[in-house]
């Protein structure tokens, strides 16, 4: 099964890029991901600490697998088992 989820944005893609990949200032307009670190290739992995409300902190380390710049960036990560919880996303 697959949960798919789309929003449009009123804003230029150069704008968007900038927002979604300014890793550092996350925590300031997303208080579910308290970091997100690495560098951001294909094939690399990264480091991202959530945390959701009243519940205890995870960190996971998804596989980038798109970087384009100014178009797109995804990344795939898993939790527990490759396959049971796996997750991404897609700018």
């Amino acid at each position: 099964m697959e949960i798919k989820t789309e929003i449009l944005i009123n804003a230029t893609p150069e704008r968007v890029w900038s927002i979604f990949t300014n890793f550092n200032n996350y925590p300031s307009w997303n208080p579910f991901i308290k970091s997100i670190s690495g560098e951001v290739k294909v094939g690399s992995k990264i480091t991202v600490n959530i945390e959701p409300p009243e519940s205890k902190g995870m960190t996971f380390k998804p596989k980038i697998l798109t970087f384009e710049t100014n178009k797109e960036l995804s990344w795939l990560g898993q939790l527990l088992f490759a396959g049971l919880f796996d997750g991404g996303t897609q700018i």
